[in-house]
């Protein structure tokens, strides 16, 4: 049952899981793979009071998956605002793996608490150790941001825009993998297919994001082509459409 329940996890089904975990808990209630499979699958699904009883849980049972225990809890206490013991938490993750997930996580409450100077060390370091980090290079430019340094602004949010890019075209690749595999049963596929639409449209939303934050950059820093074409980029998404259309009026008129 463990075997079953942790391949629905990985493959993203995340409301069938529950059923499969709860049952392993039934039979063993401190069972911790169960524990973390649930408070996962139920972090996905944005249930975070669901998620937080079980990762204390796991705390308290110590020794094993401590680092996924206080990453997961940071990041269930993150999106409910309690910063501080989100704070602690992402600090007990980081000495067990310093990943660009950890780190992306440590750099936003970071940004949070106005800790600038600890932000920049985390987000850099995780930018540095794999080019997917989309995420730590958005919230990098978000420093950059903070301490108006225009360059680094620009060519920072430019990565992170092609990054999300990147992921957006791979995420529907995989959709239609999905879509089309007669192996993959017909509930199934619908639920999945339907969250990676929503994947494949958070990233090309961030996408966009990241190119106007670029383009902003790139103006401030009075380097105007490159200025316009981030704003270009931007302009093609419904929600950034007009406000990148009022930057390239005010790119040309500063030419």
């Amino acid at each position: 049952m463990a075997g079953l329940a942790d391949l629905t996890l990985a493959a993203e089904d995340y409301q069938p899981s529950l059923g499969l975990y709860d049952r392993m808990l039934s039979l063993v209630p401190d069972q911790r793979d169960a524990l973390l499979g649930k408070a996962k699958a139920l972090s996905y699904l944005d249930r975070p009071n669901e998620a937080l009883p079980l990762l204390d849980r796991l705390a308290a049972l110590g020794q094993w998956y401590l680092v996924d225990t206080y990453y997961w809890r940071a990041w269930n206490r993150f999106s409910l605002d309690s910063v501080e013991p989100a704070r602690a938490d992402i600090e007990r993750a980081k000495q067990y793996r310093k990943d660009a997930e950890v780190l992306t996580l440590s750099g936003q409450i970071a940004i949070e608490q106005g800790r600038l100077d600890d932000a920049r060390a985390d987000l850099e370091t995780a930018v540095r150790s794999t080019d997917r980090a989309c995420d730590a290079a958005f919230h990098l430019g978000r420093v950059h941001v903070a301490e108006t340094r225009w360059p680094l602004t620009a060519v920072t949010f430019g990565r992170a825009a092609r990054c999300y890019r990147t992921a957006a075209e791979e995420l529907a690749s995989e959709r239609e993998r999905i879509r089309q595999d007669p192996a993959v049963p017909e509930d199934r596929r619908g639920r999945v297919v339907a969250q990676y639409a929503a994947r494949v449209a958070a990233a090309q939303r961030q996408a966009a994001s990241s190119a106007f934050n670029a383009a902003l950059g790139y103006t401030n820093a009075d380097a105007l082509n490159d200025a316009e074409t981030q704003a270009q980029q931007a302009s093609a998404h419904p929600d950034f459409a007009e406000r990148a259309g009022a930057l390239l009026t005010r790119i040309q008129a500063r030419r």
